[in-house]
């Protein structure tokens, strides 16, 4: 199916909006450029809601994962976390901004009191692990997790990779990865994530005595 980019004349003919106002009042001469440049902002928008929602559903995954460890008796305890917000409102109109810096999505420990920290990422071809790319660790995260392995406790990165017939899914100690700059799945042959598990993919890691 071919996408025909939107002209002024075709907004105007649409139902009146906020949009149309816009090119309305625009001058004659401008109104494609602003007719394209409103497009290229709805489309980076659309990009923005596809990625949310596909992030959520690998969040909401590992949130039922979690929950089957915690039924197991594996963990004492895990949250899944975000940065702080901000709300705001005027009038109708609804704003949430960031304000903070978020630890790594889940952090938690067994009942032997070991941390948990798992950081959950969903990617491409690669995950930059450099904090430079747009798919990537960031630097905050990598630190978070590099203390947690280094302090005794057990450091995850979840990576599920975008495919056609549904996403692939990874799940490495940092240890593991720490040395590299990007995460391709041929890197992570031997870690899939095993989601059949007794008690989800953190039996692999936890041992015995951690269930006691």
């Amino acid at each position: 199916m071919t996408r025909r980019t939107p002209t002024a004349a075709s907004v105007l003919a649409a139902r009146p909006g906020l949009r149309a106002l816009q090119v309305a009042a625009c001058p004659p001469g401008e109104r494609e450029g602003l007719v394209r440049a409103l497009g290229r902002r709805e489309a980076h928008r659309a990009q923005g809601r596809a990625a949310r929602a596909s992030g959520g559903a690998l969040e909401a995954f590992l949130d039922e994962q979690h929950q089957r460890a915690l039924g197991a008796g594996l963990l004492a305890w895990i949250g899944h976390y975000g940065p702080a917000t901000v709300t705001t409102r005027c009038g109708q109109h609804i704003t949430t901004r960031i304000v903070g810096t978020a630890p790594v999505d889940y952090l938690g420990c067994t009942r032997t009191g070991r941390v948990i920290a798992v950081e959950a990422k969903r990617c491409s071809g690669h995950l930059d692990l450099t904090g430079v790319e747009r798919a990537s660790l960031a630097p905050h995260q990598r630190a978070q997790l590099e203390a947690t392995d280094s302090a005794g406790g057990l450091a995850l990165l979840v990576v599920a990779y975008r495919r056609r017939a549904g996403d692939v899914r990874y799940a490495v100690p940092w240890d593991a990865v720490r040395h590299l700059d990007r995460l391709r799945p041929a890197d992570l042959a031997g870690w899939e994530l095993q989601d059949t598990l007794p008690g989800g993919y953190l039996a692999r890691w936890i041992d015995r005595e951690d269930r006691t």
